[in-house]
């Protein structure tokens, strides 16, 4: 959710019910970390602040924790006789409903009325800024109906607009027809994708219950894996290998079978056996988000039937691992083994060969999320240049779906030191993306532990700082690359001096210890998403 912010926030706040200045501050810690200033009414006992408008929120209140704060939108100005006046804040509203008036004159009736912006967030996006009015009294945005432009939105989503028009004042100004007929064709056009997309629906679920119908019999526990260097024929009977059917394959977490998918894998039709190659067991793992696949070797078996009596044998319990006291059990599938199986597991199997370059958050949410912890390690990957030359960067691993990634700011670092790497991409003319210096400068973990950029601060200080971090786990190499990448991002305009000292400080994170940490061999670098950055 997003919650808009006042420009003016200083002044005395003033209770919008009693209109009497609340003299006593108090600072209020959001549930997202960040303070504001809120103050108590005596009178009537209420928390007002002028910090946040609240967003699409009933009575103009939000709630931190077990606090209900309202948004005053009142505050005391001192004027030039030395006299105080109330007057309301002009505030920037995000998402607010719009009300079209005729003119400013409707409003004449409301006491604190002032001007303000509303900023509209749409698909792809996309922002609409609407120039109209506040009203503190009930918390409204209104709006003239010339106003309502929207030259410049294309395709967006006009539905995400929330525009109250009872009197139709829209039809009588140019801008307001166009926005009302632009809104019908959106409209149109969203009823044919509706029904495009369910068309594609039920043809989806017909080609799903027909692949169920023609699936493998039984439930497969254990999938049956091929050798690597015979993939195109049976072992059996020397058929040529099919991927036409599906087979139903369990699912593990946590050591417990958990569910089963569907999924085509290389089949042969005269034994009814399925299958997989390696390229299998790798479709199988992007989609089973962390969950492991039970897999056998079919080679080592004489008989088709003695490999379908395998795999679909039962497994009723996995035994438990009960790990020394000193070490701590690992779930995640491409950690460090805190526990033997007999039979090997499709993360072992197969690992990304690639390395995913992205702009610059170098994480894994999804695993972040199915594990509840960090799943991000350092590794040491093999590239080549372009010429040729192999050459060892450091790179972030997932140790829960096995896949690699790194910063586009870490490939700049590389590029400088070792001259052009193997890598085509596209940058991207504009970014969207909007971020805050303020979050990240002052309480940061590197500046909470003495890191800074300033000029009198040499490099070997700065390091120090950051060798400390690493070797005492404070904070791992991932996060402070993130931190770095941020700080870049930010400040690249302003401050160009600290911005080459960051990036001293990106190359020194990525190469320390690098020789110590676990080796990933060759991998190829690929283009993860969206960048923006320029070197």
């Amino acid at each position: 959710m997003h919650h808009p912010v006042s420009k003016i926030s200083s002044g005395q706040i003033v209770c919008p019910k009693h209109r009497i200045p609340l003299t006593e501050l108090r600072r209020l810690r959001l549930n997202d970390g960040r303070e504001i200033l809120v103050s108590p009414c005596p009178k009537c006992g209420c928390l007002y602040t002028n910090d946040y408008a609240p967003l699409n929120v009933p009575n103009g209140e939000f709630h931190v924790g077990d606090k209900v704060v309202l948004w005053s939108g009142l505050r005391v100005q001192i004027q030039k006789n030395g006299k105080p006046k109330i007057k309301p804040v002009k505030p920037v509203l995000q998402n607010k409903p719009v009300n079209i008036i005729r003119s400013k004159k409707e409003l004449s009736a409301f006491r604190d009325m002032t001007s303000a912006k509303n900023i509209l967030y749409l698909s792809n996006k996309r922002m609409y800024r609407v120039i109209g009015y506040f009203v503190a009294e009930n918390q409204q945005f209104y709006c003239l109906p010339d106003r309502l432009d929207i030259e410049g939105l294309g395709n967006a989503d006009l539905s995400q607009i929330k525009v109250n028009d009872p009197h139709n004042y829209l039809n009588t100004t140019k801008s307001g027809r166009t926005y009302l007929k632009a809104r019908k064709e959106w409209e149109a056009r969203a009823k044919r994708l509706a029904e495009e997309q369910a068309k594609a629906k039920e043809a989806r679920l017909k080609k799903q219950k027909e692949l169920i119908q023609n699936a493998y019999p039984g439930l497969y526990y254990t999938l049956p894996l091929l050798d690597e260097s015979h993939e195109e024929y049976c072992p059996f009977c020397h058929t040529k290998l099919e991927h036409v059917r599906a087979a139903n394959i369990v699912l593990y977490a946590q050591r417990k079978p958990q569910k089963s998918i569907y999924f085509i894998v290389a089949g042969c039709s005269r034994c009814n056996l399925p299958l997989a190659t390696h390229k299998d067991l790798e479709r199988i793992r992007a989609h089973t988000k962390g969950r492991i696949v039970k897999i056998l070797y079919a080679s080592r078996f004489s008989q088709a039937s003695a490999v379908i009596a395998e795999g679909q044998k039962k497994v009723m319990k996995i035994p438990a691992y009960i790990p020394p006291a000193t070490e701590a059990q690992s779930i995640l599938p491409f950690a460090p083994k805190t526990w033997a199986r007999e039979l090997p597991d499709l993360s072992r199997i197969s690992q990304s060969r690639k390395v995913l370059v992205f702009a610059r958050k170098c994480t894994c949410a999804t695993c972040r999320e199915t594990f509840k912890q960090d799943t991000i390690v350092a590794r040491t990957a093999t590239v080549f240049t372009a010429s040729g030359i192999p050459v060892e960067i450091n790179v972030q691993f997932c140790m829960g779906c096995g896949q690699y990634f790194l910063s586009l700011r870490s490939f700049y670092a590389y590029k400088k030191m070792y001259g052009p790497l193997d890598f085509q991409f596209i940058l991207d003319e504009v970014s969207s993306e909007v971020l805050d210096w303020d979050k990240f400068a002052a309480d940061s973990v590197l500046s909470q532990n003495g890191y800074s950029v300033k000029a009198g601060v040499s490099a070997a200080q700065r390091q120090r700082v950051l060798a400390y971090l690493l070797d005492n786990h404070i904070a791992e190499k991932h996060e402070i690359i993130a931190l770095l990448n941020q700080f870049i991002q930010l400040q690249k305009n302003r401050l160009p001096e600290a911005c080459e000292r960051w990036k001293e400080d990106l190359a020194f994170v990525n190469q320390y210890k690098i020789d110590e940490q676990e080796k990933a061999g060759f991998k190829k670098l690929v283009q993860g998403g969206r960048l923006t950055q320029k070197e």
